[in-house]
């Protein structure tokens, strides 16, 4: 079993992800495109990302701006960016070798169709929904709630 996880967006969802991924002793890398980084320099200054609410504690997850560091990392990529970003992810990602890959998309809408034309991932699965009401605020994430189903 893989126990490392590499989550693609810093943002809302993505801090949330990695801070239950974490708390449950899964190896996390928590990746930002440099042009929306600003939460993971926050974590990077603070040294630890904290979690508040439902999940506690201080985590640290691997933070990188590069998007090779996700793919090297682990065999799972899951995306977590809005959908506005969804075909920069897909473009980046298309110039690597994701044949043993899994990529997992939160909020897909319709990441999956775009995606399957352009990455050669093992699998490519989307959710429609984000498992966590969650908000992050530099190094601190909320995680309000954690969803039963999706």
């Amino acid at each position: 079993m893989d126990t490392a996880v590499s989550i693609i967006g810093a943002g809302h969802c993505g801090c949330a992800f990695a801070a239950d991924l974490l708390d449950r002793g899964i190896r996390v890398l928590l990746h930002a495109d440099p042009a929306h980084s600003q939460d993971l320099r926050a974590i990077q200054t603070q040294g630890s990302l904290r979690a508040a609410a439902r999940i506690e504690g201080d985590f640290h997850p691997v933070l990188s701006m590069e998007i090779e560091d996700a793919v090297r990392f682990s065999k799972t990529l899951v995306v977590t960016v809005p959908a506005y970003a969804h075909d920069g992810v897909i473009a980046a990602l298309s110039q690597h070798d994701l044949s043993n890959h899994v990529v997992v998309c939160i909020t897909g809408n319709f990441f999956g169709a775009v995606a399957r034309r352009a990455l050669n991932a093992a699998a490519i699965v989307e959710t429609s929904s984000a498992p966590y009401a969650s908000r992050v605020e530099g190094a601190t994430v909320k995680v309000m709630g954690v969803k039963a189903e999706l």
